[in-house]
């Protein structure tokens, strides 16, 4: 059932029925889908109906996990954090251009780590010399202990359809993430309707944070105040232990 659906059914039946634990069985395995659409929908009557569930007591965070608050940036509430900023990925990127690490069809790629989001922009190597230009939005959320999403959206490509953009980029991020977290990562792309690409990650943290994936977990991942942050959990009753 696809989420919004979801989201929209689960409220409706709450507002009707007046009951508050109708869903707590399976808020656990449903709560990532949702709390990631939530955070990264544009789209009002999900909001909305996300504020009915929260305002009673239906969609609450995973208890396991240690995320932080929304405006929090620094990690206080997990065991482990991680950021990273424009220069690391303007020398990232940089890096990947000198060892050819980007797609061959990619002429020019620009990263700019917004507020919120990653906003890409450059120009495709395409037939005849023409080097169509492309944008789009990269959106990162949590989507459960070890698992995180990547989402493109807002995909803007002059006069060229979206397949071969599609395929590119969705490459690239693959092999990044995974050169990133080098143990165990596993992705799933998905293409949406309206032309959104969504990257599900699940990660073993032991390649990021050596020592960490024996006891810990990824509790947190996304963008805020111009960063890229993960943060990494230990349960309580592993703590001390080695």
């Amino acid at each position: 059932m696809p989420v919004k659906r979801l989201i929209l059914m689960i409220a409706l039946l709450v507002l009707v029925s007046g009951m508050n634990n109708m869903v707590k069985a399976s808020e656990e395995a449903v709560y990532g889908r949702i709390q990631f659409e939530v955070e990264h929908s544009g789209d009002p009557e999900v909001r909305q109906a996300a504020e009915v569930l929260i305002k009673k007591g239906i969609l609450k965070p995973n208890r396991r996990s240690a995320r932080p608050g929304a405006g929090e940036t620094n990690g206080a509430g997990s065991d482990c954090f991680v950021s990273f900023n424009q220069r690391f990925l303007s020398n990232i990127l940089e890096q990947d251009q000198v060892s050819k690490q980007l797609p061959s069809d990619l002429r020019e790629l620009n990263v700019v780590l917004a507020e919120s989001c990653i906003n890409i922009s450059g120009r495709l190597d395409g037939p005849a010399f023409v080097n169509p230009k492309f944008a789009a939005r990269l959106d990162l959320g949590y989507f459960g202990p070890n698992c995180f999403k990547v989402r493109v959206s807002e995909i803007k490509l002059a006069g060229f359809g979206a397949s071969l953009f599609t395929r590119l980029i969705s490459g690239y991020i693959e092999d990044a993430v995974k050169r990133a977290f080098p143990k165990n990562c596993a992705t799933k792309v998905q293409t949406r309707s309206g032309g959104i690409i969504d990257i599900d990650v699940k990660v073993d943290p032991e390649g990021f944070v050596p020592g960490i994936s024996k006891i810990g977990f990824l509790s947190d991942a996304g963008i805020r105040e111009n960063k890229i942050f993960f943060c990494f959990s230990i349960p309580q009753q592993k703590r001390g232990r080695r």
